[in-house]
């Protein structure tokens, strides 16, 4: 249990399925933290590092491919006023246990770091790459050093790879095949212009489609994570890549990109796009504002997820689709969705420049989700917690990290431990439970199929019969 304040953000799985978890708390405020867990999300040993200061969050959260070997954790923090030395990276190699930091990134007035990637074939050795935004209203972050990458060509320091474009750079993700095509790819928006996705090759910058005709409209302008500018500027982006993705090939680039706007849904506003090589974006029209995305699958077949964006104090969940590479997709909610409810001073427009990272649900896909269908996220607000689906996003429980506004978790009135007719070879049992600080998930059901050493917390009440 975490306590009254404190959330789950981002969540990052590694191959051999431990999973990460950033814990952000502005409120109080105090240090953001990362958790570790090496048992499917049940128990959790935060770092014994400090991570950035009071108040600031972690923005990205990545590990290392070669995990296994290597023990690579990196963690991106963030003080949402941005500015000189306020973006901070660090990382750990004994598995998250302690974090270092990695130099100091160029950061000018009003710049804040948005993203982080790390390349596919990171050994302990290899490029980590970073996206700035200038938070300020109509104010770009700096053309030499909007992207920046450590490790490039063996330095070990944060050395100038920028577009050359005054622009914010709002996403940033290495090709699978990096090894191969060289390819980084950017979603950059412009105080004046439209959102485009573009990709370095080999060195050299390019806008993946002809005459900015690219992803979202013209109105799309600058990042404004808050929301203070009652216009329809940027505050969020992701990008998701096929697992064939190669950026010398054309019939194999094809992305998806994710834009959370002021102007909030629409057909070239908050949306998620399919950019197919140098064609322009097409939406998939999900109906919702999606933020943290995530495929697994490759350019003809697989699935994409999204968490909720979400811009009121209500419920979060996850959206998928099996179908985004068609002419007609088709997204789902999750049936159980995780819990968690937006806490309203979070809400962008009411508080930080970094709003959308603090009220969104954030996702990962395993590695081998083809066969384990695993996906973590992280949620906010009273009955937040880490959830895990282990169907491919249809159904979430609540392991670990669960926020319940600081109050206790007790028995619902006239409520017993009831067991399964089988609990002599199941060992499976359930309770109800109520909390007194709860949101709109205050009253749960748990479950147990080892005789009580470990717990799931489902919100559905009405998804469970006894015989």
């Amino acid at each position: 249990m975490l306590a009254a304040n404190p959330n789950p953000g981002k969540v990052a799985i590694a191959p051999n399925n431990t999973i990460f978890a950033a814990v952000n708390d502005i409120q109080t405020p105090a240090r953001p933290l990362v958790y570790r867990s090496a048992d499917g999300g049940y128990t959790w040993v935060p770092t014994a590092s400090l991570l950035g200061a009071a108040g600031d969050i972690i923005v990205d959260l990545e590990v290392s491919p070669n995990y296994a070997t290597d023990n690579t954790v990196f963690v991106a923090t963030q003080a949402p006023a941005g500015g000189p030395g306020t973006g901070i990276v660090y990382r750990s190699t004994n598995g998250g246990v302690a974090f270092s930091q990695l130099g100091v990134p160029t950061l000018a007035a009003g710049e804040v770091i948005t993203s982080m990637s790390v390349t596919p074939n990171y050994d302990g050795v290899g490029i980590v790459a970073i996206g700035l935004a200038n938070v300020a209203t109509a104010t770009n972050a700096t053309a030499a050093s909007n992207v920046q990458l450590w490790g490039a060509n063996a330095i070990l320091n944060w050395t100038n790879a920028g577009t050359g474009v005054a622009e914010d750079i709002a996403a940033v993700q290495y090709s699978p095949n990096y090894p191969i095509d060289a390819t980084l790819l950017v979603l950059a928006a412009k105080a004046a212009g439209q959102c485009v996705l573009k990709d370095n090759v080999g060195g050299v910058w390019n806008i993946i489609a002809p005459a900015g005709v690219n992803v979202g409209g013209a109105g799309v302008l600058d990042f404004d994570g808050a929301g203070l500018a009652a216009v329809a500027d940027l505050q969020y982006a992701d990008i998701a890549l096929t697992s064939d993705y190669n950026g010398t090939t054309p019939t194999l680039r094809r992305a998806y990109v994710s834009l959370v706007t002021e102007a909030g849904v629409g057909a070239t506003t908050s949306n998620v796009y399919r950019v197919d090589n140098v064609t322009a974006g097409v939406a998939t029209n999900p109906g919702v504002e999606l933020a943290d995305l995530d495929y697994a699958g490759t350019y003809g077949a697989g699935t994409l997820m999204g968490g909720l964006a979400n811009k009121a104090a209500a419920a979060l969940t996850v959206y998928y689709s099996t179908t985004v590479m068609t002419g007609t997709p088709v997204w789902y909610p999750a049936t159980n969705a995780p819990t968690g409810t937006t806490i309203a001073a979070l809400l962008p427009g009411l508080a930080t420049t970094l709003s959308v990272y603090l009220s969104s649900a954030m996702i990962d896909m395993a590695s081998d989700f083809a066969t384990s269908m695993m996906v973590a996220a992280g949620t906010n607000g009273t009955d937040s917690a880490v959830a895990i689906s282990n169907d491919a996003g249809v159904n979430w429980n609540e392991r670990g990290l669960i926020d319940n506004g600081g109050a206790a978790i007790t028995f619902a009135a006239g409520s017993t431990i009831e067991a399964s007719p089988a609990y002599a070879t199941d060992q499976t049992l359930f309770m109800i439970s109520t909390c007194a600080g709860g949101g709109a998930n205050d009253t749960n059901i748990w479950r147990t199929m080892d005789a009580g050493a470990h717990w799931i917390e489902s919100a559905l009440l009405t998804s469970l019969l006894l015989a």
